[in-house]
């Protein structure tokens, strides 16, 4: 069973539990409107779905055996710039939040189509276009990390599942910091 909401707090990038307060992105909405004011506290769904993913290893690392689990699986990646260590968290230097959820493309498969198209700015990977636009000139993904969340084709709702984590770690970005990562488009 895939958990979806456990109780907690955001954990910054030096592990330090940092309740942040949630923002509010439209001003109160007019009745009947059909408008959404977002304002949702996500600590602990987020730390607690975080703590899931695998530890930051570099990008060039990413398919040596041993490095990162399940990569045939679909699942969600994380790119973020710098050296790391330890668990994922939401932190500026977070570059995209990415995901496969076909039964027909892999984690592994997605993450090199990122890359082939971070480097030549062609390819049939968003993220890695943008990345070729307005990342390159001050990085490669040598000088990147990855961390995965690989989820087994075998769970009845694991598309949905795939979409909502991908979702909430790039809501929980634009809470924090007012925007999504680098890399990922509105």
């Amino acid at each position: 069973m895939l958990p979806l909401f456990l109780s907690g707090a955001l954990p910054s990038a030096d592990g330090e539990v940092e309740p942040t307060q949630p923002r509010s992105f439209d001003k109160e909405p007019k009745a009947g409107t059909g408008q959404l004011t977002v304002s949702v506290p996500l600590y602990g769904e987020v730390a607690q779905i975080l703590a899931r993913f695998s530890k930051w290893i570099n990008w060039r690392e990413r398919n040596q055996p041993g490095q990162l689990e399940n990569t045939d699986w679909p699942g969600i990646y994380l790119i973020a710039e710098g050296p790391a260590t330890g668990a994922p968290t939401i932190e500026k230097r977070l570059l995209y939040v990415g995901e496969t959820k076909g039964h027909a493309q892999s984690l592994r498969q997605r993450m090199n189509q990122f890359e082939r198209a971070s480097i030549d700015g062609r390819g049939n990977h968003s993220g890695g276009r943008t990345f070729f636009d307005s990342c390159r000139e001050r990085m490669t993904l040598d000088s990147c990390n990855v961390a995965v969340l690989a989820v087994p084709r075998d769970e009845p709702a694991f598309k949905a599942y795939i979409k909502f984590v991908e979702r909430l770690v790039l809501l929980a970005h634009v809470q924090r910091f007012g925007q999504l990562p680098d890399c990922n488009k509105d």
